[in-house]
C-alpha cells in the first residue's frame, strides 16, 4: 500500500479515518514514499481545507 493509494481511497470516500492516519504515519516514519505520495498528501490537505473530506 502506498500513501497515494490511501489518499485516493480517502478522496473517494470523503472520509479520513484514524486507520488512514496510522497507515500514512507508518509509511512516512519508515520513509516509504516518493514524490507522487507527497503530491497526494498535498491534494489531501487541500481537500480537507476545502471541506471536501471529513475527519
Amino acid at each position: 500500500m502506498t500513501i497515494q493509494s490511501i489518499v485516493e481511497e480517502i478522496l473517494q470516500t470523503r472520509c479520513f479515518t484514524s486507520q488512514h492516519e496510522t497507515l500514512i504515519h507508518r509509511l512516512l516514519c519508515n520513509r516509504c514514499f516518493d514524490d507522487r505520495d507527497l503530491l497526494a498528501l498535498a491534494n489531501l490537505t487541500e481537500a480537507m481545507i476545502q471541506g471536501a473530506v471529513l475527519r
